[in-house]
Order: structure tokens, then sequence, then C-alpha cells
């Protein structure tokens, strides 16, 4: 007898490209069966707090409105704002954490600009040259990267254009499938400009 209440199957199915590991599966899931500090850096927007697990399996983070979750935090003078370069009726800025001990850095760039292929299909999404910047300003060659809430595949299609390895989850079927096929036009692009 099946009861209403009883917990769905996980799910979980992967796609690579290149270095690329897109998971359609529960980060949390990922995160348990992963070892101590396998990734060099974690890049996130998470809708809630993920601390403890986020922090043992990388070694530096970059968490996206942890603003929200700074009790759950250790203190860090690197913050991020990324300041979207207009008035808007929600946020001007997004900030993020950094477990980098740095000054805090401000970049400037127009929301509206995205300036991705598609348009946007995550309401949180984050313009690739963001995550370029991001990974150039904070991450070394060939660092292996996580992300634990792919939205749009931003991070992906930055990872991808500068070289580094990505292991990236996405819960939500339809973002994950939305996801998937903008990494895969824009980074066939990359391909044929290579």
């Amino acid at each position: 007898m099946t009861s209403e209440l009883q917990k769905p199957a996980p799910v979980s199915s992967t796609r690579w490209l290149g270095e690329l590991e897109l998971r359609h599966a529960d980060c949390m899931d990922v995160m348990r069966e992963t070892p101590d500090k396998a990734y060099d850096l974690a890049i996130c927007d998470p809708p809630y707090g993920i601390g403890r697990e986020l922090r043992r399996v990388s070694k530096n983070q970059i968490i996206w409105g942890a603003n929200y979750m700074t009790e759950h935090l250790p203190p860090s003078m690197g913050w991020v704002v990324w300041d979207k370069g207009q008035d808007l009726t929600m946020s001007d800025c997004e900030l993020a954490y950094t477990s980098f001990e740095r000054a805090l850095r401000r970049k400037v760039m127009n929301r509206c600009k995205i300036g991705d292929e598609g348009g946007r299909i995550h309401p949180t999404q984050k313009p690739v040259a963001l995550y370029c910047w991001l990974l150039d300003s904070y991450a070394e060659k060939g660092w292996r990267i996580l992300d634990t809430h792919m939205g749009s595949g931003s991070l992906a299609v930055a990872c991808y254009k500068l070289g580094h390895p990505l292991t990236a989850c996405e819960i939500d079927q339809e973002y994950y499938d939305n996801a998937i096929r903008r990494i895969e036009r824009e980074t066939a692009q990359m391909r044929l400009l290579s």
C-alpha cells in the first residue's frame, strides 16, 4: 500500500558536455556522496542555506544571497556586490559571500544586457560575463568548480568558456531541461568559433 506521505524516489541523471557534469539531482544527495574538499571552489545561488555541507566539500565558496543566511557562515571581508547598473523595482544589487580574505569587490554589469543567447530562463539568472569575472578573479586555472543550483546554466557556460571542470546540480526538471538546451546551444557556438 502506497502512502501519500511517502517520499518520491530521488531524481538523478547526468549529462556530460566536455568537462561539464550536469546533474539532474538534489544537491544535498550529491554532496553527501562527495569526499571532503573535492572541489576547489563552489559558486552557487541557493534559495536556502546549505552551509556546512557546502564548506565540507569545497575549499572555497562564493554564495549569492548569503546576506539572508549570515548566521550560518563564518565572518569574511571578501564579499562581492553585483551592481546591476540600473534602478530596479526589486533589488539594484546582489550580494555574494566569499570565503576569500580579500577586499570587498563591486562589479557593475547591467542586468538588462545579459548578452546570453536565448534570453532569461530563470528568475535569478545572472550574466555569463559575471561568472567569467568571478572565475577570473577568484579561481586558478583548472580548479574544479561546484554549482549546487544550476538554474539557467550561466556558470556552466562560463566554466566551459574558461576551461574549468564543473559539477552542476539542478533538481527542477523544467529548469534542468532549459539549462541543458541553453548550455548545448551556447557551447556549440563556442566550438564553431574556435
